[in-house]
């Protein structure tokens, strides 16, 4: 009679008919087993465990994405300001005033500008943005000799060097050769700016999650209307 009583009992407990009381007296016994030897705890620790482990690889993955992208950001600003900076080198009238502290300004500029899109761009892992890097470093490389007239050297690491004092006892002729006209370095070198700037700009106004389900990563605003 105390054994039906039992049984009655748990089965009201684990809402069963008597049918198969007999099963779930089983389960629920072996449900206290598991938990007296440990069996649930080690998956509990397994399951968290591995859960920690694919947040911790989610924000690895997101830190990483992030650096790129504000590398990629990083080269779009500066690739415009060369760009820029190379617009104004280009005005011959720049050379009639024959302001050579304004020329000397203007090509100390440039050659900040392009050392940070050198800088920038060998960090993305973007291979458009790698490839226009390669190029403009082999194009500029053409230069070279030109380049050390006005006192513009060429560093192994495809960086410029700007010798102030070399750039005052040059031939402002020279200067003007190398920056105006339509097949000058500096046209030349204003193609390459506008298209490593393009191609970063689409890779830093790429959206992505991070591992919160969030949106990571800033909107660009129009590559072009930044430019003219």
């Amino acid at each position: 009679m105390s054994m039906n009583i039992s049984s009655n009992f748990f089965n009201s407990m684990l809402g069963t008919s008597s049918s198969n009381s007999s099963s779930g007296l089983m389960g629920l016994l072996s449900d206290y087993n598991s938990i007296r030897n440990g069996s649930y705890l080690k998956l509990a620790k397994h399951y968290y465990s591995n859960d920690s482990a694919k947040k911790a690889t989610q924000k690895q993955f997101s830190k990483s994405n992030i650096e790129t992208k504000t590398e990629d950001t990083a080269t779009k600003t500066a690739s415009e300001d060369a760009w820029k900076d190379l617009k104004t080198l280009k005005d011959e009238k720049l050379y009639q005033s024959a302001d050579t502290d304004k020329i000397q300004k203007n090509v100390k500029s440039f050659v900040s500008n392009y050392n940070s899109v050198m800088e920038s761009a060998q960090n993305s892992d973007k291979s458009g943005v790698l490839k226009d890097a390669s190029r403009l470093a082999s194009q500029t490389g053409n230069y070279t000799s030109a380049l050390a007239k006005i006192g513009i050297m060429v560093k192994s690491d495809n960086t410029l060097a700007f010798d102030e004092e070399a750039f005052a006892s040059a031939d402002m002729s020279d200067v003007k050769k190398l920056f105006a006209g339509d097949f000058s370095f500096g046209s030349n070198t204003q193609s390459r700016m506008l298209q490593l700037a393009s191609d970063a700009s689409a890779n830093s106004s790429s959206v992505f999650y991070n591992q919160y389900g969030a949106v990571a990563g800033a909107s660009v605003g129009s590559f072009y209307d930044s430019l003219f």
